[in-house]
């Protein structure tokens, strides 16, 4: 609260983007400040697409957003932490059905409905697949195949792939 506060006052942020920036940040105001300056927006609104289209893709589809993220090499860090915070909105939606301790409250509308659509295992599941693919970019995984593991996750389609239902985590 204090960084997303700081944002807001001293830097002039919109509270909702003040927010998820401090959440991407770790606590760091310089990152949140990078987070929150330049392409953000336009990153914010791809993963939140990303996400709605590859709980319907085929593995086909899932292949081909991959690659074009891929592409886009400088950009896969932000978006996983931007896919991070709109998985954990769901998933805190779902448990508390309160929208205070949400990061995306301008879509409210999009999260109430989508965390309906997904069990509880699910989610987090799909938040572990993601910080696991951060961290492979970390220690200097192939982009591409990463991402190509990743979204075939996200789509449900990955081979051996144990769904919260299978668990008994639901």
């Amino acid at each position: 609260p204090e960084l997303t506060e700081g944002l807001v006052a001293l830097h002039g942020l919109e509270p909702v983007k003040a927010s998820l920036a401090a959440a991407m940040a770790g606590g760091s105001m310089g990152k949140a400040l990078a987070y929150a300056a330049g392409t953000f927006q336009a990153e914010r609104s791809l993963a939140i697409r990303l996400a709605h289209d590859l709980d319907e893709a085929a593995p086909y589809e899932a292949l081909m957003m991959a690659g074009q993220l891929a592409e886009q090499k400088e950009k896969v860090n932000a978006i996983l932490e931007i896919l991070k915070c709109w998985y954990r909105d769901l998933l805190v939606f779902k448990f508390t059905g309160e929208t205070g301790l949400l990061y995306h409250l301008d879509h409210i509308d999009i999260i109430e409905r989508e965390a309906g659509s997904f069990e509880t295992g699910r989610l987090l599941e799909i938040l572990e697949e993601i910080e696991t693919t951060r961290k492979k970019f970390e220690a200097n995984a192939n982009t591409r195949l990463a991402l190509d593991i990743l979204f075939l996750h996200l789509a449900g389609r990955a081979p051996g792939l144990k769904t919260g239902v299978e668990e008994g985590i639901v």
